[in-house]
């Protein structure tokens, strides 16, 4: 298809880059709330997990499978180096000429499924 580029950058993460477009995969925490106890007097735990985020192709070259592969690059990376990590997205269109449902259809077709709907959409890669 094209050749992506893969950088590490100790700030934003680990940037995919191809002629036509780019995406990141950084870490990320969710925080969720647990009961308070002896362990854990704060009431949350810290859920590590990866981030996809930026996918973006030039609009005169998307819907020719780039941002395709760069999604792909990325989730290889991600499964080879970070296993043990869930891998996520959220599903926010940048532009008029991308609907959600497009969107959301995309990402489903590459494994990814909903986990959360509001405010945003958030998905799971699952395979």
């Amino acid at each position: 298809m094209n050749q992506i580029t893969i950088t590490v950058d100790k700030h934003v993460g680990i940037i995919f880059k191809s002629p036509f477009g780019v995406c990141t995969l950084s870490h990320d925490v969710e925080f969720r709330d647990v009961p308070c106890s002896p362990e854990n007097p704060e009431g949350y735990e810290e859920v590590p997990y990866l981030l996809i985020s930026g996918l973006d192709v030039s609009s005169a070259h998307r819907r020719q499978g780039h941002g395709r592969a760069l999604l792909r690059a990325a989730i290889a990376y991600a499964k080879a180096e970070f296993p043990h990590l869930p891998l996520r997205l959220a599903a926010v269109p940048d532009s008029d000429d991308v609907s959600l449902k497009a969107l959301i259809d995309f990402y489903t077709s590459e494994g990814f499924e909903a986990i959360e709907t509001v405010p945003v959409v958030c998905m799971e890669y699952r395979g």
